[in-house]
Formats: structure tokens, sequence, C-alpha cells
């Protein structure tokens, strides 16, 4: 009668010979690897009821797969991380909403240095609506005028949609290179990147609310 052996170790070793003819590594033992990596415990818990000499033949193996996937791993990795982040600092320098068309010093002066200038509108809309309207504050009528005005309410709905559009699609790149390498560690530029979508969809929604109040129109961004 043969060795009965585990349906898991049966894979595991299947998995092991295809590295060694192949060196492709299957989903099943990047799996076994993220779970156990080479912990002999686990491994020997693993191979409970196979001999010990096939089971440290198979370990011997399992080591050198492991390696040869960590160094590639980091390899992917390193890549996958220059390649995203040159997009999203490409992105970055070249938002339509950083224009120096929406530069405006009297509205720029309320904040930081090198604030996203819709932004700071934004937050002077925010700060305007949270309290009364004042005609005799020229920030207010500013602003007032600027969202009213219908030429520029279009062109900055415009390349508000097109930051978000080139921010979304990025932020869809990080999570797929996650799902195609789930080793893939996440960079701190994915929750940048989340971020600043949340936020260009705040604009988007009240920079539209205001204009259809000021002018008594339904634009398709609501």
């Amino acid at each position: 009668m043969g060795k009965i052996y585990k349906i898991e170790q049966l894979r595991l070793m299947k998995d092991l010979q295809t590295w060694k003819e192949e060196g492709r590594t299957e989903k099943s033992l990047i799996q076994y690897f993220d779970t156990n990596g080479i912990n002999k415990k686990n491994y020997y818990n693993f191979c409970n009821g196979m001999t010990k000499i096939e089971s440290r033949a198979l370990y011997k193996t399992l080591v050198n797969a492991y390696h040869d996937y960590t160094k590639n791993s980091k390899e992917i990795d390193l890549q996958l991380r220059y390649d995203l982040e040159d997009v999203y600092f490409t992105i970055i320098s070249n938002l339509k909403t950083n224009q120096p068309k929406y530069k405006f010093k009297n509205i720029l002066v309320n904040y930081r240095k090198n604030i996203n200038p819709i932004r700071a509108f934004y937050f002077l809309l925010q700060e305007m609506q949270a309290g009364e309207f004042d005609e005799e504050n020229q920030e207010h009528t500013f602003i007032r005028d600027k969202l009213k005005d219908e030429d520029f309410f279009k062109e900055l709905m415009y390349d508000i949609e097109t930051d978000l559009d080139s921010l979304s699609n990025l932020e869809t790149r990080y999570r797929q290179s996650k799902i195609a390498y789930p080793f893939f560690t996440m960079p701190i530029t994915f929750v940048h990147t989340q971020e600043m979508v949340k936020d260009i969809r705040k604009w988007f929604s009240v920079f539209t609310i205001y204009h259809n109040k000021l002018t008594s129109h339904t634009h398709k961004y609501e």
C-alpha cells in the first residue's frame, strides 16, 4: 500500500517541485509562505505523518524557494513603489486646481504657503457660510462673485473633475497592485491620494451647491 498524504501536503510537494523545475512560485506556495514563512515548528506540524527523511529533504527546498520568493518580492515591491510614486508626484506637480490662475492673493494670504489655492478657496467659503454673508467684506463678495460667474464656474468644475479623475485612477492602481502582489506595502502616498480624493469631492459638491443657490441653476455636478 502506497504512502497516504494529506491534500495540502501533496500540494506543497507539487508546488516545490514546480519551483525546482521551472522557477515559478505558485499562489498556494505563496499563501503557505505568507502564513508560515519557514518556521520549523509550523512546517513539521504541517508535515505530520511524513517520514523525517522526506520532510527534512523537502524543508531544504522550502527554504531555498522562500529566499528566492522574498528576494523577488522585495525587488517587485520596490519597483512598484517607484512606479506608483513617480505617477503620484507627476499628478501632484500638475494639478489643474493648482494653476496660477487660481492663486488669488487676497485669499491665499489667510493660509499656509503652498496650499492648493482651491483648497484655500473652499476653506474660506466654508467659513463664510458658517456665519452671515457680509457685503462689506471683500473676501465674501470676491468668493460670491467668482462662484456666480458662469464661465469661471464651468472652468473650475472642469479642472476639479480632471484632478479627481487623475487621483481616482491612481488610487485604483494602488489597490490593483496590492491585489496582484499581496506582499506590496502601501506607501504613505496612497493615504495622501485617498485624502485628496475625499477633499476634492467635497470641493466639487460645496462649490456646485453654492453656485446653484446663487444662480438658480441645476448643474450635473451636484
